[in-house]
């Protein structure tokens, strides 16, 4: 069979632990030993969910894994994060054409550090910018009514208020522009998952892939998504101690 064409889906929910230990295995897709750090995979096993045809299992995974905060390498420069796990076995419902092969599962999402929008006095790009569009609006709607009230056929005055309501349409598009940077950069809280002390915000979901070697070529395939969501640590309550 071809992978996929059933249009099936495969499930599997997982308990992991980014822990602060320094990892000294090296791992090219997390591009840089530098910050990266161990993930521990809560019980060893995933649980892999029920389908239609079979029951729910476990699946056996490594211990441990890796994860890294890899600054910039995101839209309009965000940071990404960037961990992985291994599979000890194929993972599928028997007589599916939907699994993930044994071995090394690679997974990024975004990550945002939030401390910064916390802090007493703090003003966002997005909230100046709003603020710089409010003013130029203001502008515009007094320079239109001007216009209106002006009731000359020939006017210099007009005119030049019309040049100044042009180069104002013209700011506007570019603050337009920036502020659609600034969403990327400084994503709405409710589009993010925050961790248990809302220090850090990650993407609601991020992409899953392995790695295949063609020849002297290695290639990523997309094997699909995931989502995360923060939970208590039952052995690091202090999750301060876990951010890079």
């Amino acid at each position: 069979k071809t992978w996929g064409v059933s249009g099936e889906r495969l499930r599997m929910h997982m308990e992991l632990e980014f822990a602060p230990d320094q990892l000294y295995e090296r791992e090219e897709f997390l591009n840089g030993v530098s910050g990266a750090k161990v993930l521990k995979i809560v019980h060893g096993t995933g649980d892999l969910a029920p389908n239609m045809q079979h029951g729910g299992r476990q699946v056996r995974i490594k211990g441990t894994g890796g994860w890294r905060v890899a600054p910039n390498e995101g839209p309009m420069g965000t940071s990404v994060l960037r961990f992985y796990f291994d599979l000890e076995e194929e993972t599928r419902h028997a007589g599916s054409d939907v699994y993930c092969p044994a071995g090394r599962v690679y997974c990024t999402c975004g990550y945002f550090p939030m401390l910064e929008r916390h802090q007493q006095g703090h003003v966002s790009e997005k909230e100046t910018l709003k603020k710089e569009m409010r003013e130029i609006e203001v502008q515009y709607e007094a320079l239109a009514n001007e216009n209106e009230l002006d009731t000359d056929l020939v006017s210099w005055n007009k005119f030049q208020r019309s040049k100044k309501m042009m180069d104002l349409r013209m700011l506007a598009t570019k603050l337009n522009t920036k502020m659609h940077e600034a969403h990327v950069r400084e994503p709405d809280k409710a589009l993010l998952r925050l961790s248990q002390d809302q220090s850090v915000g990650l993407t609601r979901e991020g992409g899953v892939c392995c790695k295949v070697h063609k020849g002297l070529a290695i290639e990523y395939h997309i094997l699909g998504k995931f989502e995360i969501a923060s939970m208590t640590n039952r052995e690091h309550m202090d999750y301060r101690d876990l951010l890079p």
